[in-house]
């Protein structure tokens, strides 16, 4: 089913949205973003690991979103733009779901980039989606960001968070290149 409009959005842009912060040193905020990527997604107002300079060392923090029930909506999907600057070995991001044997990692329709959480620098703010089938409510999620005891970065800023009702994912196109090696090619007869 293509989502045609979303079920629910947080601009993040008036309020925080009713998103819950907690962990080692409570370090994701709410409001202007003035380091890193130096503005929101959409506006100035969003959700980062220190808004105003380094993400903090050896700490593990989560950003819990906001109670939705999910369990009436056919194939719901969450949305959301992000920044990150992550770069170093040690610390990662990644979106995790309460089940009952605890929290668990859950990729995005299209993967992690590092495979295991988003690590790297964006260089732009990005769109992820993740496939939330099964999942009863919104509350049941959370980023979770975690920094080893050296180097810190800029961080993850987070804005623009959408649940729709159907496929929203844009195709994924990935650039072919041709082949150098033709050597090995065989021809057949010619035609005449």
């Amino acid at each position: 089913t293509l989502a045609l409009s979303p079920v629910q959005t947080w601009g993040l842009e008036n309020d925080d949205g009713g998103f819950v912060s907690t962990g080692d040193t409570n370090q994701w905020e709410w409001g202007p973003v003035e380091s890193g990527p130096y503005s929101s997604h959409d506006g100035s107002n969003a959700w980062g690991t220190v808004l105003d300079g380094d993400y903090l060392n050896d700490s593990v923090d989560m950003l819990t979103l906001p109670p939705l029930t999910l369990s009436d909506l056919e194939r719901p999907v969450l949305s959301f733009s992000h920044w990150i600057d992550i770069d170093e070995e040690g610390d990662i991001g990644t979106i995790e779901t309460e089940t009952a044997e605890g929290w668990a990692s859950i990729d995005p329709i299209y993967g992690y980039p590092d495979g295991s959480g988003f690590r790297g620098l964006s260089g732009e703010w990005e769109t992820v989606y993740f496939d939330l089938t099964g999942i009863d409510d919104l509350s049941q999620l959370r980023l979770r960001f975690s920094a080893d005891e050296i180097v810190a970065r800029s961080g993850w800023f987070v804005d623009d968070f959408q649940v729709w009702d159907g496929d929203p994912t844009p195709p994924l196109i990935t650039l072919l290149t041709e082949s150098s090696d033709t050597e090995d090619l065989t021809l057949g007869p010619e035609i005449i």
